[in-house]
């Protein structure tokens, strides 16, 4: 038998509204929505919002020999959006861009996770906007820095289903995370003057919303491409204690959906240079992430500041089939995080 399973449908809502028990689990499907109520109060849920609550989009792309992972996150009174460019097959980093922003000025992320995405950064000197409206087929990424400029969409009918994971850190303190994965992609991105095609790409989109405690840390990884035989293969796998016990072990293949066994994910003391490694208690999933390139990024908060640690490279290993038996990995794109807290005091909100 497969240790590759069905995920059970998304839930209607992330929590209860009657006791704010947030719906624990690895679901099929994406919330439209996602707000988490006005628990004791409308005053004191604000206070709790502009200092422990963090929402963020993450997209990668691997397109035309191109490796861009781009974020917009909202840290409460402040916020940020970057961009890293890679050339995967030598590692060359073309561009490594940030602006910063506020949120409800120049920043937005927002609430709405699939239908109604409207996520951007606006200053003088950048611009980052994902949008996908209401009733759209898939999103549309742009970015505008100096160098570089990048105008794609991302995903259409037939893009394999998200997941979403929703998890508690404590009671009443919940979080998740919706990952879209294998979004087919078109458009340009034009970094120092050179201009690559990313049409008959993939993309991953993920969102993160949730009340992160000061302490949080975490890794996780995400591949996606086509293997030798055509076959599309994708995952995302995380380790840590992003949304408290439950973690992300998801498999796409061929346009379905699976959770995947559950895995131990290790790594050096140089997180840019060693290898990444993962392996389930069977070893019926095994993989390495050789890096190629590396960023870092740092989240500076009254309460839980945090240091991000993102590797580009390519993957290696097998994976479970949901038919039994194994699929060989050998230089599949993907991208790492190292996400780890930078010191913390008491959490003003409890």
């Amino acid at each position: 038998m497969s240790s590759v399973q069905p995920l059970p449908p998304v839930p209607g809502t992330a929590f209860r509204a009657l006791d704010y028990t947030a719906n624990t689990g690895a679901w099929e499907g994406g919330l439209h929505e996602v707000r988490w109520g006005y628990e004791k109060g409308w005053l004191r849920s604000q206070v709790r919002r502009a200092i422990l609550r963090r929402r963020w989009f993450e997209v990668t792309v691997v397109a035309g020999g191109l490796v861009i992972v781009a974020w917009i996150r909202d840290e409460g009174t402040t916020g940020a959006a970057r961009v890293f460019v890679t050339e995967l097959q030598t590692g060359t980093v073309l561009a490594h861009r940030e602006g910063r922003g506020r949120p409800l000025s120049n920043l937005s992320v927002g609430p709405f996770a699939c239908d109604g995405t409207d996520a951007w950064l606006r200053t003088a000197d950048a611009e980052l906007v994902l949008t996908r409206p209401p009733g759209g087929e898939g999103w549309t990424l742009e970015a505008r820095f100096d160098g570089l400029q990048v105008q794609a969409t991302l995903g259409d009918p037939a893009s394999p289903p998200p997941v979403t994971v929703i998890g508690e850190h404590a009671p009443r303190r919940p979080g998740l995370t919706s990952h879209w994965n294998l979004l087919r992609t078109h458009g340009t991105a034009t970094v120092a003057g050179r201009t690559f095609d990313l049409s008959d790409g993939h993309a991953s989109i993920a969102y993160t919303n949730g009340f992160f405690p000061p302490n949080a840390r975490w890794l996780e990884v995400t591949g996606l491409g086509t293997l030798p035989d055509g076959r599309q293969v994708g995952f995302a796998i995380s380790d840590g204690n992003r949304h408290g016990d439950t973690h992300e072990h998801v498999l796409w293949i061929d346009g379905a959906v699976y959770e995947a066994p559950r895995v131990r994910l290790l790594i050096g003391g140089k997180v840019s240079r060693d290898t990444w490694r993962l392996r389930s208690r069977e070893g019926d999933l095994e993989l390495k992430l050789k890096p190629r390139a590396s960023d870092v990024d740092t989240e500076t908060r009254l309460y839980g500041s945090a240091r991000t640690e993102r590797v580009v490279g390519t993957f290696s290993g097998r994976i479970p089939l949901p038919e039994g038996g194994q699929a060989i990995i050998d230089g599949l794109p993907g991208v790492a995080a190292d996400h780890r807290p930078l010191g913390w005091t008491r959490d003003p909100a409890r």
